[in-house]
């Protein structure tokens, strides 16, 4: 094989080598798991306290939906470095509340 075929060759096994790290690197990134952080004033429920909530949402559900309505779902809050990653840093959408738990 002639020293410019092997170089290629060598230059091939080098670009190869570099796409299937940076592959990994991007599974690796794929794989880390996420923290989700609650935001402050907001809490969980549990299975038990949910299957009263529930029991009574269905309810009032009921009742709306016989009088017309349509159920939709929304979130209460968001967290702002969701929002400003959507929307960015001056837009309007966002209402900045201020720390309430002082």
């Amino acid at each position: 094989m002639s020293d410019d075929g092997s170089r290629d060759l060598t230059d091939r096994r080098h670009q190869m080598a570099a796409a299937a790290s940076s592959v990994l690197q991007t599974r690796k990134n794929f794989m880390r798991p996420t923290i989700l952080k609650t935001p402050k004033g907001i809490r969980d429920y549990g299975h038990q306290q949910m299957a009263i909530r529930e029991k009574v949402f269905n309810q009032i559900i009921k009742c709306f939906k016989r009088h017309g309505a349509q159920v939709i779902d929304t979130p209460v809050c968001e967290l702002k470095e969701t929002l400003t990653g959507k929307y960015g840093e001056d837009s309007k959408l966002i209402y900045d509340l201020q720390d309430q738990g002082k």
